[in-house]
């Protein structure tokens, strides 16, 4: 059985609004680059404006990027789970790519919960050993 479930990213603040025109380029050269079986990466840019709840306050504002998966071992073949990790790898390579040069962080999500983030050009151990090493041992088990 399938199920919608989506890689996020998002900038991690301050930033200002030349890097989120990168953003809005990084993500749609994703789109452009790969096969993206459930749809290609979508750009992020919202602000909430109740998160202000005192005149001194700023809105939230996030800005980053949803990748529409498959749900990791949705019960699809090991050949499918392994695309799947193909397509979070080349992503989260395209952050690291994108925080070195920027020098921005991004936090990543996989189905709404916090996996990592992206920070100076690397992903941190939760990311690397706790998603990514750990989704590939059981493509390979």
């Amino acid at each position: 059985m399938d199920h919608d479930y989506d890689l996020s990213f998002f900038l991690e603040p301050p930033f200002d609004e030349d890097t989120v025109m990168r953003v809005l380029l990084l993500v749609q050269h994703m789109g452009k680059s790969g096969r993206w079986p459930r749809g290609r990466p979508d750009f992020v840019d919202q602000t909430d404006e109740a998160s202000a709840t005192r005149p001194e306050d700023e809105p939230i504002r996030t800005v980053g990027g949803l990748v529409p998966l498959h749900a990791p071992g949705a019960g699809r073949s090991s050949a499918g789970e392994a695309r799947e990790l193909e397509r979070v790898t080349q992503v989260i390579n395209r952050l690291c790519e994108f925080s070195s040069a920027v020098d921005a962080s991004f936090e990543v999500q996989l189905g709404g919960k916090y996996v990592g983030r992206v920070a100076k050009g690397e992903p941190d151990t939760v990311l690397s050993k706790g998603l990514l090493e750990v989704w590939k041992r059981s493509v390979e088990a």
